[in-house]
């Protein structure tokens, strides 16, 4: 291959696998908002659990047990890499030269047209920042997670949650909440 060939192999591997990092980044925030939730729905119950499990572990234990399922259903496909070429091309109006190109290349054809096309498209890609052109859009969940683990961590300081037997004094030392409420 040519020089111009493999800095086009390179300048679409690179913008490949921004758009692979940005899936990830989406999917783990998708799953840290949901362990957070599901620390959120279990804290009441967590009186249950005490001596299993430390609250602090919850949604460690959430994110650990969700994360295979979302990553396995986000999995990245040839698809997705052609749709993101296909984004390209109609961003930068390259009249599907981008996506044709990756296809030569992954073919390795070595016709008079697909040199063409690798060149027109190597001309039209060599400046292409992916960052800066294809930014980061953030779901709904990754706008809750902060807010979520804001909530998850007060009501772990104030110790909410039920007891089973409230007139048993604990051997641990007392939470803040429990000084609280002796103080009132």
């Amino acid at each position: 291959m040519s020089l111009e060939a493999e800095k086009l192999r390179k300048k679409l591997a690179e913008l490949l696998s921004w758009e692979r990092r940005k899936r990830r980044e989406q999917i783990l925030t998708t799953v840290f908002c949901y362990a957070l939730l599901g620390a959120l729905f279990t804290l009441p119950f967590h009186g249950l659990l005490e001596t299993v499990i430390s609250r602090w572990f919850i949604p460690i234990l959430f994110f650990g047990i969700m994360v295979p399922f979302f990553l396995a259903r986000g999995y990245w496909r040839p698809a997705d890499s052609a749709r993101a070429l296909a984004r390209v091309d109609k961003t930068l109006r390259l009249d599907e030269r981008a996506l044709t190109a990756w296809e030569i290349l992954e073919r390795n054809e070595i016709r008079a047209a697909a040199l063409m096309v690798l060149k027109q498209a190597g001309e039209k890609l060599a400046n292409l920042d992916p960052k800066a052109l294809f930014r980061r859009s953030w779901n709904w969940q990754a706008y809750c997670a902060f807010p979520l683990l804001l909530l998850w961590l007060g009501l772990l300081w104030f110790d909410i949650g039920l007891r089973l037997d409230s007139n048993v004094q604990l051997s641990t030392a007392q939470t803040v909440a429990q000084k609280l409420r002796e103080f009132s």
